[in-house]
């Protein structure tokens, strides 16, 4: 049987505005993304949504909530939806992986082929293996369209875990649509 997930990048945060690497760090929602949150509880009126997902990291959890409250839901925070771990990059300007690996770190991420373990963080193998057990246990409850909010470096990954196809750049406050 298969199902719909709605997925979201978290709204905006500063270190968006100021195109630096979040991470790992637990940064709240700038104004500008606590400016997005009404504009983003009525996109997801069409869908319907059955449960709400998010990641523990503030930005994640700060948009999911009022989401959660105007449709009568309650948050479920998983781990596994943390931001990909890119160790000593955290906090740093999105170019500051080119001279290690050849891309900016938007480009990084969407290769889906990384390794920030020698930086102190993760690799993609692990990335992938914890997104997968999250996709593989939300499709044994299953509950049809659930909302998972989330981070740029984990919708990557729901991009070529579900479809096969590796994704770019995902703007704050934008809705996905994926089938399991």
């Amino acid at each position: 049987m298969r199902m719909q997930i709605i997925a979201i990048r978290h709204a905006a945060t500063e270190y968006n505005e100021k195109e630096l690497i979040n991470g790992t760090i637990d940064e709240p929602l700038s104004e500008k993304g606590l400016q997005q949150l009404p504009d983003l509880i009525d996109k997801l009126a069409e869908y319907g949504i059955s449960a709400v997902y998010a990641s523990p990291l503030k930005r994640s959890v700060q948009t999911a909530e009022p989401i959660a409250e105007h449709y009568n839901l309650e948050v479920h925070i998983d781990a596994r939806l943390t931001e990909v771990d890119m160790g000593s990059f955290n906090g740093k300007p999105w170019s500051s992986t080119i001279p290690d690996f050849g891309l900016n770190s938007s480009g990084v991420l969407s290769s889906c082929e990384y390794d920030f373990e020698p930086f102190g963080g993760e690799n993609a193998d692990e990335t992938r293996a914890r997104v997968q057990s999250f996709l593989d246990d939300l499709k044994a409850a299953g509950q049809d369209k659930p909302l998972v909010v989330c981070h740029g470096g984990i919708l990557r990954w729901f991009y070529y875990l579900c479809t096969g196809q590796k994704a770019g750049r995902i703007p704050n406050s934008s809705v996905h649509i994926f089938e399991i």
